[in-house]
């Protein structure tokens, strides 16, 4: 991860049950958590659904964290800031 400017805010998660896909309820809560700031969020790889998301969103790949879980060693997370 790059941050060279001050810190931005985490969006640690964000969810909203299935039956509301496409309702518009995922960018009110971005738009009423963050709102125009400068943040990050961490995603897997695969979660393509997430990553167009945040893509609308202004977010963009940034490097990737590997040993998410130390249980796990095969979780890696993808961090996308704007």
């Amino acid at each position: 991860m790059h941050l060279d400017e001050p810190t931005p805010l985490e969006l640690e998660s964000l969810y909203v049950r299935s039956r509301l896909y496409g309702t518009g309820l995922g960018q009110a809560l971005m738009n009423t958590v963050i709102g125009d700031s400068r943040a990050y969020v961490m995603v897997y790889p695969d979660n393509t659904q997430a990553k167009a998301f945040y893509r609308r969103n202004g977010f963009s790949p940034d490097g990737h964290l590997d040993d998410y879980r130390d249980e796990d060693p095969a979780y890696v997370l993808e961090c996308w800031i704007r």
